[in-house]
């Protein structure tokens, strides 16, 4: 297996049990999104499992609540605010988002956005079975 790579057993422990990953100093996160990760994760499982992705990447609940706690820690960067905009529009729902962001709603994100969350994904995943492969007592 690949460094952060998961057998199957080993992925659904991590779906339920696995750490997310937060800005250091915010560990509290609503149990909703708790909830969404859980189901992501294992969903993601059954993806992978069937060949559909190779499950390199967090998914878009674990992303949301990385900027979450990132953005109560510091001012989130103006790219970094669309990101964070689009995805909590996925989970709020395009009407509450639109009441609330109101101008600032992305409707899209920019290749350049697209780009830097894909790389956050891949480092929330390596940062997130690399703590839960540590708890398991291997690869250290």
């Amino acid at each position: 297996m690949a460094r952060y790579k998961l057998d199957p057993a080993e992925a659904v422990v991590f779906a339920l049990a696995g750490p997310i990953i937060v800005w250091p100093g915010f560990n509290e996160l609503p149990e909703w999104l708790v909830e969404q990760i859980r189901l992501e994760r294992l969903a993601q499982n059954i993806r992978v499992l069937t060949g559909q992705e190779d499950g390199d990447e967090a998914t878009d609940a674990e992303v949301l609540a990385y900027l979450h706690t990132a953005s109560l820690a510091v001012p989130l960067p103006p790219e970094w605010c669309r990101i964070y905009f689009f995805l909590f529009a996925k989970y709020a729902g395009e009407e509450q988002a639109r009441r609330i962001l109101g101008p600032f709603l992305p409707s899209e994100l920019s290749p350049d956005e697209e780009r830097e969350l894909r790389k956050l994904r891949r480092w929330l995943r390596r940062r997130a079975v690399r703590r839960f492969k540590e708890k398991l007592g291997r690869d250290r």
